[in-house]
This record gives structure tokens, C-alpha cells and sequence, in this order.
């Protein structure tokens, strides 16, 4: 019981620290959400930082629902753009939701909060945001955007 407890005091301890950092770099719309997570906003963009209960040192970051698919084509081409931009992408995954919708996404492992800082989640940031331009771009070719 105690390890639970330990871990979960390090998961809000690294939830403030993530809040913070996100507040220190400009980010706005910073909130948590009804499972803790926190929200916040970027180039227009929901994002959110996603925490496991009972492991501080796993942390994800998405982008949710970017990306709503209309029907069985538009699935498989949203397949083939996923996985096309996944395999090119340094660290970002994107994938199809059972509810079909579009998830990018970026996990890593850390030791603790003093591993983590502004400028690293400024990166994950951009490279998460510029997976979802890529596969914005495979799926609509004619209306191309520079990456």
C-alpha cells in the first residue's frame, strides 16, 4: 500500500511540475481535466498530457481526435497515412481510434520531474503537431501545407 501511495504522490508531483513547465513556456489553456490529465492548447491545437496511476515515470502526449473519419475508404487511406507518417517520425505515433478518429501521439519514460524541461516538451510538442500536418498532407494531397 505504501508504494501505491508513493507513486501517486510522484505522479502529482510530476503534474505540477508538467503544468508549470507548460505555463514557463507560453502554452495556453492549461487545465486538468477530469482524469487529471492536463490540457492545454497549442497552434490552435488540444493537446494533452496523459499520466498513469501508480507509474510518475510514464508519460504520454497527444493529440486526440484530430482527424474524424467518414467511412470504410477513408479508414484505409487514414491506415496507410498513419503508418506511412509513424514509420518517418522520429518518436510520434499516430493511429485509428475504435471510434474512428485520428490520435498522435508521443510516449516516453523518465526518471522523475527533474528530468523533464521546457524545451523537451516544446519538442515533443512540435514533432507531435508536424506528424498530424504530415498526415494531414498524405491525406489531402491537393490542398498541400509545407510541413
Amino acid at each position: 500500500m505504501q508504494d501505491d501511495v508513493n507513486a501517486g504522490q510522484a505522479v502529482e508531483r510530476m503534474k505540477a511540475h508538467i503544468g508549470d513547465l507548460l505555463a514557463r513556456e507560453g502554452y495556453r489553456g492549461i487545465e486538468a481535466d477530469s482524469d487529471g490529465d492536463i490540457r492545454f492548447k497549442a497552434e490552435g491545437r488540444s493537446l494533452v498530457v496523459i499520466f498513469t496511476p501508480g507509474d510518475p515515470g510514464y508519460l504520454r502526449l497527444a493529440l486526440p481526435n484530430f482527424w474524424p473519419i467518414d467511412d470504410e475508404d477513408e479508414r484505409n487511406a487514414a491506415y496507410r497515412a498513419a503508418n506511412m507518417v509513424t514509420l518517418e517520425s522520429k518518436c510520434v505515433a499516430i493511429f485509428v481510434t475504435p471510434n474512428d478518429n485520428m490520435w498522435a501521439t508521443v510516449e516516453w519514460l523518465t526518471t522523475g520531474p527533474e528530468a523533464v524541461d521546457g524545451s523537451m516538451l516544446v519538442r515533443l510538442t512540435e514533432m507531435i503537431l508536424a506528424a498530424a500536418l504530415q498526415f494531414r498532407n498524405r491525406m489531402q494531397p491537393d490542398a498541400r501545407v509545407p510541413a
